[in-house]
């Protein structure tokens, strides 16, 4: 496996994630990511919100 290869996933948040923290919510998406490795990828701009990095764990979740 290549160590520089990227990964891409897509989530829409529903109804019953919506007010979650961002980690949280991605924990409880993808099991196979721990949200300690998570928080890493968010604090580094990894993960995006609507198209827009988001470095804060704590983010709020709204539907859509």
């Amino acid at each position: 496996m290549d160590p520089n290869a990227q990964e891409c996933r897509l989530h829409t948040v529903t109804d019953r994630e919506a007010g979650l923290r961002l980690d949280k919510m991605l924990a409880d998406a993808f099991p196979d990511l721990s949200r300690s490795r998570l928080q890493d990828l968010i604090r580094d701009g990894q993960v995006s919100v609507c198209g827009k990095p988001v470095t804060k764990p704590r983010h709020p979740m709204i539907a859509g």
